[in-house]
Parts: C-alpha cells; structure tokens; sequence
C-alpha cells in the first residue's frame, strides 16, 4: 500500500486469501553473487529427505496457484479463462488445501535444512496456517469497498486491453473470459445478500462510496471491455460482427446489471438496518478477526494493545519534534493554524496537476545521484509520476503505486489532483521516497526482475505488508534522511507530519477497530494531528475501519522493525558494516513475514561475521 492509498490493492476476499497462502513461499534463491553482493548459503546440502519435500512441496503450490496469476499468465502468453471464485466454497476449499499441505510440511525435519529451505519452509508453515485460521472469518470482509475493488477491476480492464485476439480459439477464450469476471460480480452481490442475513451490513458512513465505485465501473465497462476493431483485424466482417454482438451482450446483459445490483442494493431499507458506526469490533467475531489481522499483518506474538501504546508515543514524538520547528520558524499560533497556513500558502500549493506533477519528479531528480551509496542493484523497469482517474478521487485519498504491467511498462504513482487549492506539497519528500524511490518501485521491481527468486515468493503480498510498506517507510524516512533530503526546514517539518500520520493511524485503526473510539472522535484525533484535509481524513478512516482493517498498521510497525534490524546489524558489523549488503538481504529474499525476516537477518549478520573472519 502507498502512503495514503493503496499500492498493492486488496481483491475479493477469496483471491486475497489464495495469494496470501503462497505469498514468500517457495525455495528461496539469492540474486546472482557477486564480489560486493551476499555470500551464498553453505553448499553442505541437508539429505533429500528434508530439503527435497520443502522443494516438491513448493513446487506443488506453485503448479496449484499460478494458475490465477494473472501478471505470469500474461507473460506467459496463457489465455486467461478463469477468474477467481469469491464464494465461501472456495474459501472453504483453499483452507482444506492449505491444512493439506501443512500435513506434509509436517515431515519436515527442520534442523537438516540449510538456510533458504529453512526459511522456505518457515514462511510455508506460517502463511498456510493463517489461512486455515482465517476462513472462519470470511463473512467478515466486505469486498465491495474501494480499497478492495479499485485493483482487481483494473487488473480485470489491463487483462482486456492486452488480450491476444489473433485466432478464432482467442475469440473465443475471451468471451469465456468476461463471462467469468461478470460472474465474479455477480458472486459479490450473492455475498452481500448473505451477509445481511447473518446481520453482517456495511456501515452508513461507507455506502455512498461504494454506490459511486460501481457506477463508475457500469459507466466505463463497454470502454473497459468492448474490443476496438483495429485488434480484429486478422478476422473478417462476418466474424468481427458475431464477436462483438457476443461481447456487447455480455457488457450490457451480465455485466453492467451485476454492478447495478450492487449499487442499488443499497436501498433505504438497507441503510435503515446498517450500522451507523464503523469497526470489526460491532460485529460477532469481530474483535477476534481484528487480533487475527494483527498476527497476520505483524507477527505471531503481536496484539492490538501493545500496537496502540506504540502510536500514542509515536505520535507523541512526532508531535514534540513538529512543534520545535515550529518554535524555530517563529510562529506563535497553534499546529491546526499551522497546518491552515500550509495548506492556504502559495508557496506549498502547486496551483495545477501539471506544476504538481512536475514538483514531484523533482523531488525523485534530487535523490537519483546518491542511489549508488546506498544499492548494489536498482530495478530496469522506469517510473513515472501520472494523476489518477478523477471519478476515483473523492474515494482513494493520494493515490497508490502501481508496478508495471504488460500494458504498463513503468512503475507508476499515481496522485490525486482534485482539489490542489486544500493540498498542501509539504509532505512531498516522504510521499514520494516511499512510493518510487528508493520505496516501493525497488522493492516490489527488484523482486520481480529477480529472476533466482522463485515465482512464488512473488505472489499475494499484500499480507505481508508490514514489511513491504515498512520498507516504503525506512527507504522515506531513514535511507533518505541518511542521503541528506531533508536539509530543508519545511522538509524537515513534512517528514514529522508524515511520522505524525502514520502514528496515527497505530492509534485510530485500533481504536476503531477494537477499542471503543467511534469514528467522529477518530476523525478529530487525525485531524488535529495532521495536514489532512477533512475530506482526506473521512476517506482514510473509512480505509482503516472498513475497507483494510490493520492493513496500515504495518506502516509504523514495520519501519520500526527495519530500523530496528539495521541498527542491530550496524552493531554486530561494526565498521565493518556495509550498508549496500544490508539491503541486498533484505531485498533479495523477497518479502517476509517481520518474524521471520528478524531471523534472516541474524542470519546475515553471522554470514557476514563468517566472511570477515576468512580476509
């Protein structure tokens, strides 16, 4: 997720739940070694009988999942005729494959593995076991919020806009493929009916945007998935007709009245029953799943009190260190007027999209030199800084990273540019660090042109979020701060907003979520804490209380872990610590649970001791 939207969006909860099964599972490989990269592991290999089931039991849910992986199938050039179940069957199905496997990971003797099985086999066991324990909550996750929609129905309009159309078979193969993304829809709005049997009703506060998503997507969808007759232009007329009559009939007879039905299934009736306030913990089970999200999303041994006195002090640091530079500037009056002069002063409002966008590659121009200090290795793909949709504005509060795609080649932030004349640029340096670089455009780049890394340790992070956007938080607000972009006082002053913010959130999201803070009190905690505007403010609540309980936990949290982990190894490494390693480890493994990352960087650090020790 980027900072404050979303860069790895959530899908239907089913899909989630596959690809967060297989997430950071397979053999781990190591990005080819080099003199200034990490050792290899030791070449003693453990017998067959250990090693060899981690590698078959790894390939095996490979085989199982990379069937619904769209970005491989693409590049693969594999039609794509199946999109993912969202009924609780399937749910129910993936679970019982999950304790499945984690019966034969039970043959795992794990003091004979050496140390990428070991991890292999580690991030296995945790990450099925989660999503055993995670089925019971199914009917607890709305689907059809903007934070859960927003990326798998344009993942759904990329996969039709780069559809091979050459051969009679791919007509074909298309049709059957919009045939089922209506049928995902439809699965959706099957879902919310039995939700409001079992008493399980969106919040008030949260159907409107809902109401305006889906009809967005009825608006666009013949753009989306209507064929162009220049990519028909190896059939003739005859065919060409028959096709699109069949695709005009599918937009407008199954797919359009699927997104109908849900936005019109928020009738008054509907609203009368929906809670008026937000959180899991209004909700049968619901304080339960919010502690299960925290060992998912944080660690095994995590808990939402201890997550709630982080950001209390986090927040209150920041604030301390906010209203020195203040002092320093010599203004007198309160941080709120502070905040108003920030958002109403010329000098930090662009004034239009194209001067916003321009001062955000600035920003990125400015640290581009010094990538070297700090890398051994920097993606191929391009980045770029683009505006969002606008019918999306009023609902993703800034905007979210976007990886390359087969139709996109560029990593992409996208930004919001509605109202500019309320946003303020002072946040400019943390956003951007976060979400490009050396944020999540590495991270997430480096990880897919990995080519020694197993495909499968690329699939579903979005659960392990605590150390993706962690290390979007570490990469803005350590690495950055190390390479001297915060020399300026007004940056200085947006780096202790941004800590402000995602402190905040530590507070708000359990607040909402498990402890008894209603959703006006935590719109005014944020509010007076923050450069958010109010508009800015009711959308991010909505995230955190409705959309992705715990997700944004993993902000703070996780970059506390990365700062933590490097300051341990700076200490063990002494002067002999180089900084470029330390990222290739924690970079070239792919993603990683905090748990077990913590584990694989002492790891690093004995390798590390072990390689000094022989020059």
């Amino acid at each position: 997720m980027t900072r404050p939207g979303a860069c790895a969006m959530s899908m239907p909860a089913v899909l989630k739940t596959v690809l967060a099964a297989v997430a950071g599972l397979g053999c781990l490989a190591l990005i080819g070694c080099s003199k200034s990269e990490l050792p290899a592991p030791s070449a003693d290999k453990p017998p067959q009988d250990s090693s060899g089931l981690v590698h078959s039991l790894a390939d095996e849910l490979w085989q199982y999942y990379q069937q619904q992986d769209y970005d491989y199938l693409q590049k693969q050039g594999i039609p794509i005729t199946k999109v993912t179940d969202a009924t609780f069957e399937q749910a129910q199905r993936e679970a019982d494959y999950a304790q499945s496997m984690l019966d034969k990971l039970a043959a795992v003797d794990m003091s004979r593995l050496d140390h990428q099985d070991w991890l292999t086999a580690r991030v296995m066991k945790q990450r099925l076991s989660q999503q055993v324990e995670g089925l019971q909550y199914y009917w607890l996750q709305f689907d059809v919020v903007p934070y859960s929609t927003y990326s798998w129905s344009s993942k759904m309009a990329d996969i039709a806009a780069t559809y091979k159309l050459d051969q009679p078979a791919d007509l074909e193969n298309y049709l059957t493929f919009l045939g089922e993304y209506a049928g995902l829809i439809e699965q959706l709005g099957d879902k919310l009916k039995i939700q409001q049997e079992k008493g399980i009703l969106l919040p008030q506060p949260a159907i409107d945007n809902v109401i305006n998503l889906f009809k967005h997507f009825e608006a666009v969808a013949a753009k989306s998935f209507t064929v162009a007759g220049a990519r028909l232009s190896a059939f003739n007329a005859q065919d060409i007709a028959a096709f699109t009559g069949k695709v005009n009939d599918l937009v407008e007879k199954r797919l359009k009245p699927a997104y109908v039905r849900i936005y019109t299934y928020f009738n008054d009736d509907y609203r009368k029953r929906a809670p008026a306030g937000v959180g899991l913990r209004q909700f049968p089970g619901g304080k339960e799943y919010y502690r299960f999200l925290i060992r998912q999303y944080l660690g095994p041994d995590e808990t939402p009190e201890r997550v709630r006195d982080i950001g209390l002090k986090e927040v209150a640091a920041a604030q301390e260190k906010m209203a020195s530079i203040r002092k320093q500037l010599k203004f007198n009056g309160t941080q709120l007027q502070f905040a108003q002069m920030l958002r109403s002063d010329p000098r930090f409002n662009a004034g239009s999209v194209e001067k916003l966008q321009a001062h955000y590659v600035s920003y990125i121009h400015r640290l581009e030199p010094l990538i070297p200090t700090y890398f051994n290795k920097v993606p191929k793909a391009p980045y770029a800084v683009e505006r969002l949709d606008p019918a999306l504005e009023a609902s993703i509060t800034a905007g979210y990273y976007q990886e390359p795609t087969a139709s996109t080649p560029e990593g992409i932030y996208w930004f919001n540019g509605a109202n500019l004349k309320e946003q303020s640029v002072i946040r400019t340096a943390p956003l951007l660090y976060h979400e490009l670089i050396p944020g999540h455009h590495f991270q997430i780049c480096l990880m897919n042109e990995n080519e020694g890394l197993p495909r499968i340790r690329k699939m579903g992070t979005a659960d392990i979020s605590a150390y993706t956007e962690g290390w979007a938080e570490y990469a803005a607000n350590y690495v950055a701060v190390e390479a001297g972009m915060y020399k300026d006082i007004w940056d200085q002053y947006g780096l202790g907003l941004d800590e402000s913010f995602v402190g905040v959130r530590l507070v708000v999201d359990t607040g909402m979520n498990y402890f008894d803070t209603d959703l006006k009190t935590a719109r005014e905690y944020f509010y007076e804490r923050s450069i958010h505007t109010r508009a800015q403010v009711n959308s991010d609540t909505l995230r955190y209380a409705v959309d992705m309980p715990a997700q944004a936990l993993g902000y703070r949290m996780g970059y506390l872990k990365h700062v933590e982990l490097r300051q341990r190894a700076e200490r063990e490494l002494g002067k002999d610590f180089d900084v470029r390693r330390y990222h290739d480890a924690v970079l070239g493994y792919g993603p990683l649970p905090l748990n077990i990352l913590a584990e694989h960087i002492d790891w690093f650090i004995a390798e590390e001791k072990k390689r000094l020790g022989a020059h």
